[in-house]
């Protein structure tokens, strides 16, 4: 959608002709600024009216203020739930910036647990004023909002405005919304600096360098406890999310049976941490039944987590004893899966060749 030029010079002039501090005529200035069409893309930064906005913001507090406040007080009464409510709630998010930052702030928080409920988001204009504006003024995004934004992130298609915004983005370490990520997170601050480290597997395989900081969180913790933990938090792997989400329809996949992409390093790196634990016999089935629940094959996506069942074989070709090559082999004759399927045919042709060197020696 292009802009109305008449509505867009209308808004240069009004600043354009404010000067001083109480010259803009904050009443009209805020007609114009509502009339002014504007982009999904548009992020109030790098068009003509954006242009106009910087014009606006660069004018001393006094006269932004007022401005502000004429739109705060178009938009309570508008429709927030529509586009040109948003947007004019964004507008206000732009100018308040600088300002307060604490104007309309429980409508923009109702707005943006909008995105909180989808599985990803375009990030569009009045998602990205409102999110910056919320950072800006020191206040932490709903984690289910953090959650969809880092979704979003991930995708090899996402707006570029992510990049900037997701590193910014303070905790929970796990996205929430799924039953497993939910227990992690509550089970206290203990295991955070593991889950943290679990977060880090972003490799094909894991580096000594991983492996040995993971044995010292181990360590400091107990073999046993971590070991616990870590197949209790498995164990809801898959299990209905606890946030649903709405759905997109068409050929999109469904929404509630994806696994959550960034929650899906963490399963890598937990896969990683049993295989540094001393071998136990609950650990060995219950990376087998990760790797089956991760390549589920779910429609308009394909296989749920291909990464996360590469990551359980890994983790069973590094777990010494018979239980493990007897799971690798169990595998072998289930998966069809052609990638993990290469990943366990080494596996298992790795392990007979130590089991012959071992066994010549």
């Amino acid at each position: 959608m292009g802009y109305d030029p008449v509505h867009t010079d209308e808004v240069r002039r009004i600043i354009a002709e404010g000067g001083a501090a109480e010259g803009i005529a904050a009443e009209e200035l805020a007609a114009a600024l509502l009339k002014a069409p504007f982009r999904r893309q548009f992020n109030y930064r790098d068009d003509l009216v954006a242009q106009a906005l910087a014009d606006l913001c660069a004018h001393p507090a006094p006269a932004r203020r007022r401005v502000r406040d004429a739109l705060a007080g178009h938009f309570r009464t508008a429709d927030a739930d529509t586009e040109p409510g948003r947007h004019l709630l964004a507008l206000v998010a732009v100018l308040d910036r600088d300002l307060s930052g604490e104007v309309l702030v429980a409508e923009r928080q109702r707005q943006l647990d909008t995105v909180g409920v989808r599985w990803r988001t375009s990030y569009q204009a009045w998602e990205r004023a409102l999110v910056e504006g919320e950072l800006a003024a020191g206040r932490p995004l709903a984690p289910a909002v953090v959650a969809t934004l880092r979704r979003s992130h991930l995708s090899p298609y996402h707006c570029e405005g992510l990049d900037a915004v997701v590193p910014k983005l303070a905790g929970p370490v796990l996205n929430v919304g799924e039953a497993w990520a939910d227990r992690a997170l509550a089970d206290g601050e203990r295991w955070q600096p593991l889950l943290a480290h679990a977060m880090t597997a972003t490799a094909v395989r894991p580096s000594a360098r991983w492996e040995r900081t993971a044995r010292t969180l181990c360590d400091a913790i107990g073999a046993g406890p971590v070991r616990e933990q870590v197949l209790g938090w498995l164990e809801l792997v898959g299990t209905p999310r606890t946030v649903p989400l709405v759905e997109e329809g068409g050929y999109e996949p469904d929404a509630n049976a994806m696994w959550d992409p960034h929650n899906a390093t963490a399963l890598r790196g937990l896969a990683w941490t049993l295989a540094v634990l001393p071998p136990h016999p609950d650990s060995v089935p219950a990376l087998g039944r990760l790797a089956e629940a991760a390549l589920c094959w779910l429609e308009c996506h394909g296989a749920l987590s291909p990464r996360v069942a590469g990551a359980c074989i890994t983790a069973l070709a590094r777990t010494d004893g018979e239980p493990a090559l007897a799971e690798l082999s169990r595998l072998a004759g289930r998966v069809t899966h052609k990638p993990t399927r290469k990943l366990l045919d080494a596996a298992l042709e790795s392990r007979t060749a130590s089991r012959a060197s071992a066994g010549s020696s």
